[in-house]
């Protein structure tokens, strides 16, 4: 199957928005599953990224050199990228994967959850790691990946069973950029997937450039969120908000999602935000999808309304600024 990829350019008024519909990499460049986009001045780059393995490998017949180091097959990443400046699909192959156990990145276990853009670097995100990170806009021979490991969480290391997968991260932790600033948001003190019930935190850091270090910003203790006076007369259940999203008007307001009684298939879900600055409940809102024909027959025939029913993918808007508490 061919992913077509297009650029839309807003430029306001009163010139007209565009959009630029980018040739096909065809078979230059491998399938990435996640691609972004980075603007400096009046270009713009489109890049993907994936990890693959070069060398002989262990099952090489042949001499062995340099007591077998240079034969030994190695992870590397590949950059695709399209050039508006060239107009061009370009691929850099062989980029040296800064690995650092201290730090929290093992060989063979990098998976990317996210990519975003900030000031001309391309930021690989994975939940259970770090972020690798890269000036796109420079040259082949003088591009080179550098590792941010995320802070307070509990890295998943090269031993690591994955017999379940990886647990979709992102219904705990994300990472955004909102006035400026680098945002990262973890749920549940950086233990992913413990499932408590109770006695957990909410904790938002904001990346220091460019020193590249994390700031602890605030620590929202879930138990006191419930405990306000709006919570506890709102419909919202004492349940393990998820889905974070960082507002792109207030960086210190974090959108979750809330579920509601019954199985995942069919519990209805809530918007909420919250301060995590001033650590309250702003508001909240029913979640409603505007997808059409989303009732099902259920057991028995019974006829239910999934437009509520939260999809387990990240729909909810940043530049979500108001919900009406009912």
């Amino acid at each position: 199957m061919t992913t077509e990829i297009a650029v839309l350019r807003v430029r306001g008024a009163p010139v007209r928005p565009s959009l630029r519909l980018l040739p096909d990499a065809g078979d230059c460049a491998p399938p990435v599953r996640f691609t972004g986009i980075a603007c400096r001045d009046d270009e713009f780059v489109v890049a993907g990224f994936i990890t693959t393995e070069v060398g002989l490998g262990v099952g090489h017949q042949g001499p062995i050199l340099d007591g077998g180091t240079n034969n030994m097959p190695k992870e590397v990443g590949v950059l695709s990228r399209f050039s508006s400046s060239t107009g061009q699909w370009e691929v850099i192959s062989d980029l040296p994967i800064p690995h650092d156990p201290s730090r929290g990145l093992y060989e063979w276990t990098w998976d990317t959850d996210k990519v975003f853009a900030f000031h001309g670097h391309m930021f690989f995100v994975d939940y259970h790691r770090g972020m690798l990170f890269l000036d796109v806009f420079a040259d082949a021979g003088a591009a080179e990946l550098r590792f941010v490991p995320l802070p307070g969480i509990q890295v998943w290391d090269d031993t690591r069973d994955y017999t379940y997968g990886r647990q979709t991260p992102e219904v705990r932790r994300t990472v955004q950029v909102s006035q400026g600033k680098i945002r990262f948001v973890d749920v549940d003190d950086g233990l992913f997937g413990s499932e408590k019930t109770s006695g957990f935190s909410v904790t938002t850091w904001t990346l220091r450039m460019p020193e590249m270090e994390w700031d602890k910003d605030c620590v929202l203790q879930v138990d006191d969120l419930w405990s306000q006076s709006k919570y506890r007369e709102s419909p919202l259940l004492r349940w393990t908000p998820e889905y974070p999203v960082v507002s792109r008007h207030d960086c210190d307001v974090v959108h979750f999602v809330v579920r509601g009684r019954g199985s995942p298939g069919i519990a209805k879900a809530w918007v909420i935000s919250v301060s995590m600055r001033e650590m309250e409940l702003l508001s909240y809102m029913p979640y409603k999808s505007e997808h059409p024909d989303l009732f099902v027959e259920y057991e028995e025939g019974v006829l239910v309304d999934l437009t509520c029913v939260f999809p387990d993918t990240i729909f909810i808007c940043s530049d979500l600024c108001k919900v009406t508490c009912n």
